[in-house]
């Protein structure tokens, strides 16, 4: 969540979504006692149950659902981000921990008399998290097949070998292959989270 806030409290953040979420919201309603008859989280004890932070970060991971922090820290590898199993219960995890800010935002709007748009901050910052991942996932690749190239690139020289240059062209054109085979995986689409068509999934170890 500390990634979430950092952004959405940036000065320089101009989405609109997230014009409300400022540190007085953090500290004065999301990190205090302020739902009213909220579900029981199991994890969560008696004190902590009615403050929105708790709860989020309760469905993010804990003693509880220790899987769940593996499956976020595999989403953010790209490699693994793509493997369906993993993708499925990522998607699971944010429907759950969307539910939690729908909850606060309804809670604030009751207490406060005010609208806030938590939740559409929350999804504008994955949207954001999402391409980012993509991106620098795409970039890693061109700067590492570059690289490799570089390192397989036959030395100009007196004695050159021809057939050094046939074996640095076949190498060439199996790392161009490659860095096509990595662009279409590391594609949005591999990490669309179809919130509308997503079920919860238990991901506790019970």
């Amino acid at each position: 969540m500390e990634l979430f806030w950092n952004w959405a409290t940036d000065p320089d953040n101009d989405e609109e979504k997230c014009a409300d979420i400022d540190c007085i919201f953090l500290a004065d309603f999301f990190n205090q006692k302020v739902l009213d008859n909220p579900v029981d989280l199991p994890g969560l004890d008696s004190s902590h149950q009615k403050i929105p932070m708790q709860r989020v970060m309760e469905m993010m991971g804990s003693e509880e659902r220790t899987q769940n922090f593996a499956i976020l820290h595999k989403t953010i590898n790209l490699a693994q981000g793509t493997d369906s199993d993993i993708r499925d219960k990522f998607k699971a995890i944010n429907v759950d921990v969307r539910q939690e800010i729908q909850n606060a935002q309804d809670q604030y709007k009751t207490t406060n008399g005010k609208d806030i748009s938590l939740l559409d901050c929350y999804d504008a910052w994955m949207d954001y998290q999402l391409n980012s991942f993509v991106t620098d996932g795409k970039q890693w690749v061109k700067d590492a097949v570059k690289d490799l190239k570089k390192d397989w690139e036959p030395e100009e020289s007196e004695d050159d070998d021809p057939l050094s240059h046939e074996y640095y062209r076949a190498v060439e054109i199996a790392l161009d292959l490659l860095q096509g085979e990595a662009d279409d995986a590391i594609d949005m689409s591999n990490f669309n989270l179809d919130l509308g068509n997503s079920d919860s999934m238990d991901t506790s170890d019970g």
